[in-house]
């Protein structure tokens, strides 16, 4: 009976998911089409709205430190990894437009690969070329101002708290440009909805932002520095 229970509050999550996504194509797309800062901010919202809506199934999330978040400048925003949750979470949490880093499978999905590939710049990690590319089309989008959301995990986590490596390769190249850092630290969604499962529980998850690391507070550290920094921030907070 429990069991039975748990798949209905998931396929119920599903729905409502996918009823919001439909509802929102249209703001999302438009925005996009629109383009310009209020182009960036009409479908941002309607990206928020859409991840949003997994709270109304029940989903309890927690912000510690929103008004931490930086209010100018270029953002490169670097959390952990551990569901498809987190992206939903930090899109919430998050007001101002930012495009993320995802893999470019997600693009090729029917429907629902036009809006990755509109809030994301993909890469496939598995090619060296791609990776690249990626680091190129993520300088370009720091020039032209655009904020980024990076998992310097690379995948999604199958075993948090614990946290895995950390490709460095982004945050150097948003230390060169001037970006400021904004680290956010998940806990939570690894349980609700684990890396390599597609069965969402219930329950709550903690969102923690670190004040943001400015040019001016990074001038004259090396990245290992700040990366070592960041990651042993997100450790004590994810544990």
């Amino acid at each position: 009976m429990r069991r039975a229970l748990h798949y209905l509050y998931h396929w119920g999550c599903v729905a409502v998911f996918v009823a919001a996504m439909l509802l929102m194509y249209p703001l999302i797309v438009g925005g996009y089409a629109l383009g310009g800062r209020h182009g960036r901010a009409i479908s941002h919202l309607g990206f928020r709205l859409w991840g949003g809506s997994l709270l109304l199934t029940g989903l309890r999330l927690g912000v510690v430190g929103q008004k931490l978040l930086a209010t100018q400048g270029t953002v490169l925003y670097v959390a952990n990894h551990q569901s498809f949750l987190d992206t939903v979470s930090i899109f919430w949490a998050v007001r101002r437009p930012f495009k993320a880093l995802g893999k470019v499978q997600l693009g090729r999905l029917p429907v629902v690969g036009l809006l990755f590939t509109i809030g994301c710049i993909m890469v496939d990690r598995d090619r060296a070329g791609s990776r690249a590319a990626s680091l190129v089309a993520i300088g370009r989008h720091f020039a032209q101002g655009g904020s980024l959301l990076l998992y310097p995990e690379g995948r999604m986590n199958p075993n948090p708290p614990a946290l895995q490596p950390f490709a460095e390769a982004g945050i150097r190249l948003a230390m060169r440009q001037g970006v400021t850092l904004q680290p956010i630290a998940l806990a939570g969604t690894g349980r609700l909805l684990p890396a390599r499962q597609f069965l969402i529980r219930p329950g709550r998850v903690r969102l923690e932002i670190a004040p943001a690391i400015t040019a001016k507070d990074y001038a004259g550290q090396d990245a290992a520095t700040i990366v070592a920094r960041i990651r042993a921030w997100m450790e004590s907070r994810v544990g």
